[in-house]
Order: structure tokens, then sequence, then C-alpha cells
């Protein structure tokens, strides 16, 4: 049905996945999907993305949110530079944010903990949150991984629209 690109595309000094990610797509039809394994940074799917991939799965975004990681304000002026610009880096620090909900700084905190998140739909405090992740981990598991795959939700359907413009 497809092309699956990876499984592992990293080395002792940091990601090789553009540059494996290049040498196979040149190889591979553009009418069938392109499938990466197992890389699933925001960066990466972006880069994937821009070279013509079309399919990914990662475990990054809910590993990343039951360490308290968590995800947002995606950045969709950045977004479309980088889409409408096959050259230009793509930076986490300019397409998106991250924060640990687990650091002491959020134990206090009455910030609203996802704000727009129609999956979680309460406007639960980071310092509630925060509560949660040390007292009941499931609970506090399960918004911040609501939270994270909501991110990408976001993500891949700015990515969507951008292309179909």
């Amino acid at each position: 049905f497809g092309y699956s690109i990876g499984g592992e595309l990293r080395d002792a000094s940091g990601s090789r996945m553009d540059e494996g990610v290049a040498i196979t797509v040149d190889h591979l039809p553009e009418d069938k999907p392109r499938y990466l394994m197992g890389s699933g940074s925001p960066v990466d799917v972006v880069r994937a993305v821009r070279r013509g991939v079309d399919h990914f799965d990662c475990v990054l975004p809910i590993r990343d949110a039951r360490h308290g990681r968590l995800y947002r304000n995606l950045n969709h002026d950045e977004l479309r530079a980088c889409l409408a610009d096959t050259e230009r880096p793509v930076t986490a620090a300019q397409l998106y944010e991250t924060f640990n909900i687990s650091q002491a700084s959020h134990a206090s905190s009455r910030e609203v903990f996802a704000p727009n998140n129609p999956a979680i739909g309460k406007a639960y405090t980071r310092g509630y949150v925060h509560h949660l992740l040390r007292t009941e981990p499931p609970s506090g598991y399960r918004l911040a991984v609501l939270n994270n795959i909501f991110f990408y939700l976001e993500l891949f359907t700015a990515m969507r629209e951008l292309i179909e413009e």
C-alpha cells in the first residue's frame, strides 16, 4: 500500500532523519503513501512533510506527557513559512513552546492548564494538574496526554490546510 522509511535514523551525535529521508524519498513513487517510522517530534514531522512524507507514528507526545513535558502555542505563521520554504531551518523555539508541568514552579500556578482544548473541557489550573501528577498519576497523565495529542492534531490539521492551499 505504501513505503516505510527508517525505524531508527539517529546516531550518537543526534538526528540523521533529514539525511535518511532525503536519500530514501527520491526513490519512492509519489503516488504511494510514505510512512516515517518512529520519528515524531514536531520539528521532525515538519521537516519530513517538506520532503513528501505522509504518515507518522511515534510515542513521543505520550512519553513526554508522562514525564510532564507539554506542548503548546503552535506558531502558525512560522509553520506556513517553513512549509513554503524548504531551505528555512525548522526550530522548536520558533515553531512552538514546551513547558514541564512537573516543575515546582507550577505547584501554585492558577494559570489555566490547557485553554481552548475541547478534549479537556474544564479550566483546570496548572497547579491542580501538577498536584495530580504527584498524587494521582493516572489522572494527571490523562490530562497531560490529552494536551499533547490535541497539540499534534492542531499541527497536522494546520499542515494539511496549508498544503491544500
